[in-house]
């Protein structure tokens, strides 16, 4: 989509505020996502300024979206590094979890491994 697309597709902009976020915070219920942005400095917490809340149809697409646009760009400029101080620790499963609930913690636990790099013992391997 070329820039005037967008322009025209997004219409008047100019009521909209930019900002700038380097943190991240989930929030679910049943009902969709919330998203909070804030950015954090050389002090403790983080400031957070911004709120965000999306159907899950809409998370799912956005997921997609995301994906997309993260392929493209390290297609043209190599691969987005994560540095390992940003990764957080393997999930474990509490103390008298169901068996449905273990499946779930199991889930996540492949998904952390599989893009933090880490095998089943949780030495660093080669980072994405």
């Amino acid at each position: 989509m070329s820039k005037k697309q967008k322009q025209d597709e997004l219409g008047d902009t100019g009521e909209l505020a930019a900002t700038y976020a380097n943190n991240t915070l989930l929030e679910s219920s049943v009902w969709d996502l919330k998203i909070f942005f804030g950015q954090w400095y050389n002090k403790p917490g983080v400031d957070w300024h911004t709120a965000v809340v999306l159907p899950w149809a809409q998370v799912k697409l956005l997921s997609h979206y995301l994906k997309v646009n993260l392929a493209v760009y390290e297609a043209q400029n190599g691969a987005v590094r994560v540095p390992p101080a940003m990764a957080q620790s393997l999930p474990e499963p509490p103390e008298g979890t169901t068996h449905e609930e273990r499946h779930i913690v199991e889930l996540v636990q492949k998904m952390h491994r599989e893009f933090f790099g880490l095998s089943q013992e949780g030495d660093n391997a080669e980072q994405k």
